[in-house]
């Protein structure tokens, strides 16, 4: 029986929870791999990374996750950690890279992901199989979500669904007198009705 099923057992209904709900490491470990990574988190806006290179990084209990904006001008996210020897690749929180190099070997990546330089490799090593591993990320409306589920995370379609009213609504209830006549003059073209001029 685990700790935290030992506690379970313990409690008593209408009572408050035994402090190490609260203080245990070993339940606040157990309690966010079980929720919190399964969620998907909003990090930022895509707008803190506006050029290629820019770069911040997410931190959650002991994950490191790097979001990064790549040369196609992509937004991505990688665990923070060197497919070498497990090492932490960004040290510093935020900045410009044009290469991602781990400080313990100098393995190098690319804003992509992919390995570009390992040193004293022998000949037959394959840089295609090294690269960073990526985490599960998704943009909504320029808002960042990453998943950090070791296996297939819960569809974000289906998690993002109440938020997608909510903000349609938001945004109808704040557009500007112009944003109405341009979305007017859209729809009206749309049927047909948009016209131009003719004649003669």
């Amino acid at each position: 029986m685990t700790f935290f099923n030992q506690l379970k057992e313990r409690y008593e209904e209408g009572k408050t929870l035994p402090q190490e709900f609260y203080t245990d490491e070993e339940i606040f470990s157990d309690e966010m791999k079980k929720i919190y990574f399964k969620q998907w988190l909003m990090v930022d806006h895509v707008s803190r990374i506006p050029n290629p290179g820019d770069y911040f990084l997410f931190n959650a209990e002991k994950e490191s996750i790097i979001l990064i904006r790549g040369r196609d001008s992509q937004v991505r996210a990688f665990y923070n950690v060197c497919s070498h020897r497990g090492s932490r690749i960004c040290l510093e929180e935020e900045g410009t890279k044009k290469l991602l190099v781990c400080p313990y070997h100098a393995w190098s990546f690319s804003a992509e992901g992919e390995l570009k330089s390992a040193r004293y490799m022998p000949d037959d090593f394959k840089m295609e199989d090294w690269g960073l591993k990526p985490c599960h990320m998704n943009i909504y409306q320029g808002l960042i979500f990453i998943n950090l589920s070791m296996g297939e995370p819960m569809d974000f379609n289906e998690f993002i669904a109440p938020l997608t009213a909510v903000s349609y609504t938001h945004l109808r209830a704040h557009e500007t007198r112009e944003d109405r006549v341009c979305r007017g003059v859209g729809e009206k073209k749309k049927r047909g009705g948009g016209g131009g001029g003719g004649g003669g």
